[in-house]
């Protein structure tokens, strides 16, 4: 299934994104702290808050930077674990440790230093299940290098393929698109 997808992201940790399917709005958005959605195909077109896991990996889209960027200043640690290739493309292999004892693979290309995959084991209902995203097609918006396509995989099989077709910087966002409504 093919659908627009709007991501707005704001320093510190301010993330939105926002979809349509099937004639429905859905949103998913943190305001710094609190987690909150708005999916219609759920049953209710009502915003709620959003805790756990699921509020976890939102926070997680929301690091502006990055996982690399600031990751001394989040409590994290970071280790090189070595080269490694991801078929043709040499890379270095890191992981990083959250200071929640969660930990991720990140592969920076060894030629370019842009990052090529994550990988990290993400617990669900009770169920262990190993993503990758893999990153490709980078290109330059404003002198900052940008993929332009993203697949998210689970357990081999493609989950999620998104195309960027338009990435915009330093465009003013009013906080209040971050926040819950009422």
């Amino acid at each position: 299934m093919e659908t627009p997808l709007t991501i707005l992201t704001k320093r510190p940790n301010k993330f939105r994104q926002e979809m349509s399917m099937q004639g429905q709005k859905l949103i998913s958005a943190v305001d710094g702290e609190t987690v909150w959605t708005i999916n219609p195909l759920m049953g209710s077109a009502a915003p709620r808050l959003v805790e756990g896991p699921e509020a976890d990996a939102v926070k997680n889209q929301s690091i502006f930077d990055g996982p690399l960027v600031g990751y001394k200043d989040r409590g994290d640690t970071l280790e090189v674990v070595g080269p490694a290739d991801l078929g043709a493309v040499k890379t270095w292999k890191l992981k990083l440790t959250r200071k929640d004892g969660k930990s991720m693979l990140i592969f920076l290309d060894a030629e370019t230093g842009l990052e090529r995959q994550w990988t990290a084991r993400v617990d669900q209902n009770g169920m262990a299940m190993d993503f990758e995203t893999i990153m490709t097609d980078y290109q330059a918006t404003d002198g900052i290098m940008m993929a332009r396509s993203m697949r998210t995989m689970m357990g081999g099989q493609q989950m999620v393929a998104i195309t960027l077709t338009t990435v915009e910087f330093n465009v003013p966002i009013a906080d209040s698109e971050f926040v819950m409504p009422k």
